[in-house]
């Protein structure tokens, strides 16, 4: 295979419109609950939107371990924490290989498993979220190393690292607590299925799930 990948990360969590209750679980996720007891109960905990639970009173101070505050810190992904699914031309990878290039099963699985091996070590390596605005990652086991800046979108739903002028990379969030982060990330990559560079390469659909621990 011949590849070239380079994922956008596109996560998506549900937010419910009102403020709620908190719960005994250890981990904010998307059915926006939180892990922490505080004095705002079920009143509203934001001043500073009116539409968030209203009618209750503006008393509180921000809801402990919010999204912005529980993204800070070092985040770190190993290969054993990346799982990959690849498919081209809506077909597994391994069916369009065996169906459409012609490989055997047993060459086929072991193309697969090369390609998303390849595309683990991608995603593998360290993203540092810094509270003034900042961002340092070392990713493709710690070999590309970036910098820039990073916001959180109003409704905390989606994280956008700023690389440069044009190159942005967008992070939402499946759950998320003091220690661990699920994500989700999608993309399209062109592969070299055949091994002959005089015919083109077919683009590949991948997404992966990767849990980042710090």
């Amino acid at each position: 295979f011949g590849i070239y990948f380079s994922f956008c990360l596109i996560i998506a969590f549900n937010s419910l419109p009102v403020e709620q209750p908190k719960s005994t679980t250890s981990v904010k996720s998307s059915t926006k609950y939180f892990d922490k007891d505080n004095t705002c109960s079920e009143t509203d905990c934001n001043d500073n939107d009116p539409g968030i639970n209203p009618g209750n009173p503006e008393s509180c101070e921000p809801d402990n371990g919010s999204t912005a505050e529980l993204l800070i810190g070092t985040w770190t992904s190993t290969t054993a924490s990346v799982s990959v699914e690849i498919f081209i031309e809506g077909q597994p990878a391994i069916d369009y290989l065996i169906d459409v290039v012609g490989l055997s099963p047993e060459d086929a699985a072991a193309r697969v498993a090369d390609l998303e091996d390849s595309l683990q070590r991608e995603l593998t390596g360290v993203l540092t979220i810094n509270i003034d605005g900042t961002y340092e990652s070392a990713f493709r086991e710690g070999t590309v190393f970036d910098s820039g800046t990073w916001s959180l979108s109003a409704d905390e739903m989606t994280l956008t690292l700023f690389e440069g002028p044009g190159d942005v990379i967008l992070i939402t969030i499946n759950s998320i607590s003091e220690t661990v982060w699920n994500a989700g990330t999608a993309d399209v990559i062109p592969l070299d299925v055949d091994g002959d560079p005089s015919t083109p390469d077919v683009d590949a659909a991948a997404s992966a799930t990767v849990i980042f621990t710090k």
